[in-house]
């Protein structure tokens, strides 16, 4: 029963996607209006939370309850400097080792007398390198065996996968816009099509009664600021392998996307499209 109470929490919360391309991982995480009262006074400072850097090039993306998604960001964390005190930093923890331990805090509290499940969906995105402390063998060849996506849910179940959502939208709208552009693609140059992709999902996670309306007429316009600022918006994040960067990974975001033309410069500046 507790483990569905935990469920809606996590349904209730913004919508996060995670799309792992081969080349690079790509994360769209909804935020607040502005205006909404679910921003406190720390604006950006405050949503930050909702993304969390476990490791050097591992992040953990929580959605549902914002104490309980701190919660477990903390202890993935110390997880994480337990590993490396114990095995030193050429036995750096891998993305799956991370993600089967926060599955297994998520599950521990659902058989803990007096306490209660996090009221969290995890998602665990990194990119790994050489070998990991399970004797896990990692190809540095291919990007897309290094980069790894997971979702652990409140009762602790635990998947890796491509392509994954989060959060109070559908996930089988999403699933479908994901299947269309990969099978017109045939898995090949999908970063090419990445504005029309992402011009989709914005489309299905973004509250549409609350978008801007390039029609608008004369007296609408003049309302056009507060509009702005009852609109969801989109951060996007983008994570890439390269050795030279900080755990092997290099990590750039794009904030506050309200528009479809904002989201098109924001692509080809983050995959560097012409």
């Amino acid at each position: 029963m507790q483990v569905e109470y935990a469920m809606r929490c996590t349904k209730r919360g913004l919508p996060v996607v995670c799309l792992n391309l081969g080349d690079c991982i790509m994360l769209i995480v909804v935020r607040p209006p502005v205006s909404s009262p679910d921003v406190s006074e720390g604006g950006d400072q405050a949503f930050a939370e909702k993304v969390h850097r476990i490791d050097h090039g591992i992040l953990l993306v929580t959605t549902g309850l914002a104490g309980d998604g701190r919660a477990l960001a903390q202890a993935a964390r110390i997880t994480c400097q337990r590993m490396r005190m114990n095995h030193g930093e050429a036995w750096a923890p891998t993305v799956s080792e991370i993600a089967k331990e926060i599955s297994g805090i998520q599950h521990e509290l659902t058989r803990t007398a007096g306490a209660r499940p996090f009221g969290v969906t995890a998602t665990i995105l990194g990119c790994d390198w050489g070998q990991g402390l399970a004797g896990e063998n990692l190809s540095t060849d291919s990007y897309g065996k290094a980069l790894r996506v997971f979702q652990s849910e409140p009762g602790g179940v635990l998947d890796e996968f491509h392509f994954c959502s989060a959060g109070g939208k559908k996930n089988s709208e999403l699933q479908q816009i994901w299947e269309k552009y990969t099978s017109a693609n045939d898995g090949k140059n999908i970063l090419h099509s990445m504005s029309n992709l992402l011009e989709s999902l914005f489309d299905a996670i973004v509250d549409k009664k609350n978008c801007e309306d390039d029609t608008l007429d004369d007296e609408a316009k003049s309302g056009k600021e507060k509009i702005r600022e009852s609109t969801d918006l989109l951060d996007v994040w983008v994570l890439s392998p390269d050795k030279s960067g900080r755990g092997g990974a290099r990590i750039r975001c794009a904030r506050a996307i309200s528009s479809k033309e904002r989201l098109t410069k924001a692509v080809q500046a983050l995959f560097q499209l012409e």
